[in-house]
Order: structure tokens, then C-alpha cells, then sequence
């Protein structure tokens, strides 16, 4: 089930502050504009009045509010919701709720909740026996945010956000992407180049592998969200829009840490239609690589002699550069 709505209420009673960063990061970033993205895995967030976790909303709801940077979304994944929660019950003050629940069977969902600043104009949701994901289009910053939880083979479901995103493309441009939320993959080595797909290749991770090469995503998420394992992520297509990621280490909603990412904009400012950090034009992180001659830097560099560099590098680290394959 799908539903959007948007809602507006009054400060909270109860108040949790949320842990704020270290006093050397903040300094580093003083007088950044910066906005927050935030990943919680829920573990049932039942608001009914006999529920022993209906006081966990009220607790999202209250690092929303006392956040110390705009948060622009909320990703809620394991929200156990069904047709019988109404949003009216589950509501975020001035923020839109899109969600997918698992109807069939309990547990699982996904909920996204996108700050009313930011003009949502299309949404995506999907969701099976076990596998759920929501998706909005920020048309005013050209954005795709998404929340994903994903407990069995879900090649259906990034089929599925690979259309959304397909669809908000085009020949030159891509949206900016951010998909957070809880794949339960503990065997996928994020750090590394020759990915750890798991033991005996399980189609999942090998489908999360081809996804994330084929969007040019990276992983943020640095620090283990459950246990000694990476099960909660951020993927992005825009990793130079993140000051950092930082893993919260309390089990306050449920055996997952907490996740924020902070931005170094706010989605919600654009101008010309569009909010982006504008780097140097002389820098690395300006390159376009969808505008990029790459046949042209293919014999470019096919012409250098290599192994005369190889044979007059003296230098480890340089010869370590040298080694690269340009057939």
C-alpha cells in the first residue's frame, strides 16, 4: 500500500536530543549550509495504544524536531505497518509520509519521510513477501531519495527503481541519487575494489553489486550499523555533496544503530531550478564522466610506453600508479 500526506503540528512534549558531533568536526565545517538525511531501522513501530513500541514514533519524531542541521528525509525500514495504520498516527510536523508495507505476512516495510520544503513530483513504491521500496523525484533539485529494506531476492525491486531512475534521466544528465536503508548484506566488502559478494555468491549481493556499478553509487556508510556488520547503508551518486556519515551506537529502536548523513547544502534551496554544491571548475570533483571522450583518452594513453615508465620509476608508490591497463 502506498498513501502521501502531509502534516503539520505543534513542538513535541517530550524531548530526546539527539547526539551531536564531535566539537573538532563541527568546527572543521563552521559556516558550511548544511542539511541531514536520516536511516533508522524501526523493528516495528506500532503506534496503537496497547503496542509496547508506540512510544518509538514519538522518539523519531523528536530527533526530527531537535535535529542540530535541517533534516530533509527520514528512512524508516522494519516499520511492521499494515492498512491499519493510519498516518495520522505515524506523522512527522512538516514533513510528507510515503510508504510501502508488507500486507501479506508481518514484519518489513519502508517508509520515507520528505520535508514539505522540497516539491515532490513523482513516487515509486514496491514491495513483496520481502523485499519493500518507496522513492520520491524532487523535481526542484533534479533528486531521487529512497528508502529500501530488503530481506530475500530482490532483483524485481531494483529492477523496478532502475525504470524511476532510468525515467528522471537523460542522455546527459542523471538525477542526484541518495538510497538509504537496511539490504542485509554482511558479506558484501563495501571497501573494497574486488567486492566480497558472500559465501557461495548469493544472488542478492551480486545483484546490489551490478546495481551500484551501474549508477556509478557509493556506499558512505563507514561504520558497522548491527553487530561487526555494514547493514545499513547510504548509496549516492554524489558522494562530494557529503560533509560525513556518522553511525550513532545505541540500540534505543532496535538491534540496528542509528545512520545520518550530512550534506553540505540543503535540498531544499535551489536556484535555477536546481541545488547543487558548486565546486571549483578546475576540480576533480567538477569532471562529468557522462560528457567524457573516452575512446579519445583510450588511445591517449595507449600511445605512452609504460613499461620504459615502469623501468624509470624508482619510486614505489609512483610505479604502483603506472600499473594500469589501458586495453
Amino acid at each position: 500500500a502506498v498513501v502521501s500526506t502531509q502534516s503539520t503540528g505543534t513542538e513535541l512534549s517530550r524531548t530526546v536530543q539527539s547526539k551531536s558531533e564531535p566539537p573538532s568536526r563541527r568546527d572543521a565545517y563552521a559556516g558550511v549550509n548544511r542539511s541531514k538525511l536520516l536511516v533508522y531501522n524501526g523493528r516495528s513501530l506500532n503506534p496503537a495504544a496497547h503496542s509496547k513500541t508506540k512510544w518509538k514514533m514519538r522518539f523519531v519524531q523528536d530527533q526530527v524536531t531537535h535535529s542540530d542541521y535541517p533534516v530533509m528525509a527520514v528512512a524508516l525500514t522494519e516499520t511492521w505497518w499494515d492498512g491499519r495504520v493510519t498516518d495520522a498516527e505515524v506523522s512527522i510536523p512538516g514533513f510528507s509520509l510515503y510508504r510501502s508495507d508488507r500486507e501479506f505476512r508481518r514484519g518489513g516495510g519502508s517508509a520515507l519521510f520528505v520535508n514539505n520544503a522540497l516539491t515532490v513530483s513523482d513516487t515509486l513504491a514496491w514491495g513483496d513477501d520481502f523485499n519493500n521500496v518507496v522513492a520520491v523525484y524532487v523535481s526542484t533539485s533534479h533528486t531521487i531519495l529512497a528508502s529500501i529494506y530488503r530481506t530475500g531476492e530482490f532483483q524485481g525491486l531494483l529492477d523496478r527503481l532502475q525504470m524511476f531512475i532510468d525515467e528522471k534521466s537523460t542522455a546527459n544528465t542523471v538525477p542526484d541519487i541518495h538510497i538509504m536503508g537496511d539490504l542485509n548484506l554482511p558479506g558484501l566488502n563495501w571497501d573494497s575494489d574486488e567486492r566480497d559478494l558472500g559465501v557461495g555468491r548469493d544472488s542478492p549481493a551480486i545483484a546490489t553489486d551490478n546495481f551500484v556499478q551501474l549508477n556509478f553509487l557509493t556506499q558512505m556508510v563507514e561504520d558497522p550499523t548491527r553487530e561487526c556488520n555494514i547493514l545499513d547503508v547510504v548509496l549516492t551518486n554524489r558522494p562530494e555533496y557529503f560533509l560525513y556519515t556518522e553511525v550513532e551506537t545505541t540500540n534505543v529502536l532496535s538491534d540496528h544503530h542509528m545512520v545520518s548523513g550530512v550534506l553540505r547544502h540543503s535540498l531544499a534551496d535551489s536556484e535555477h531550478g536546481r541545488n547543487m554544491w558548486d565546486p571549483s571548475p578546475w576540480s576533480f570533483e567538477n569532471l562529468n564522466i557522462f560528457n567524457a571522450d573516452l575512446e579519445t583518452m583510450k588511445n591517449d594513453l595507449s600511445d605512452i610506453d609504460w613499461d620504459c615508465l615502469f623501468e624509470e620509476c624508482t619510486d614505489l608508490d609512483k610505479k604502483k600508479v603506472l600499473c594500469v591497463d589501458t586495453t
